[in-house]
């Protein structure tokens, strides 16, 4: 029941912001609405890339958890803070 309200609720977010978007593509030139139809292509490839780079230093930090088991929790907090930044 959670799964499908939650792929619901998503499906509906990205068809309502597409129907924006076109909405306001009719009313530019047809370059700027050419241009930003092949932006969306090129940002969502960028987003997928940066997720991807989150995920591996999520591993890196979980595997390095894992190894140090003796260290305190202040200790790998601060490890935690040091990688992302």
């Amino acid at each position: 029941m959670t799964f499908s309200f939650v792929s619901n609720s998503i499906n509906i977010r990205i068809t309502l912001s597409l129907d924006i978007n076109g909405i306001a593509l009719v009313y530019t030139t047809a370059t700027l609405a050419a241009a930003t139809t092949n932006c969306l292509l090129v940002i969502t490839f960028f987003l997928l890339c940066y997720s991807s780079k989150l995920h591996h230093q999520w591993q890196m930090t979980r595997d390095k958890f894992s190894v140090t088991g003796e260290s305190s929790l202040v200790d790998q907090t601060r490890m935690l803070f040091l990688d992302v930044l």
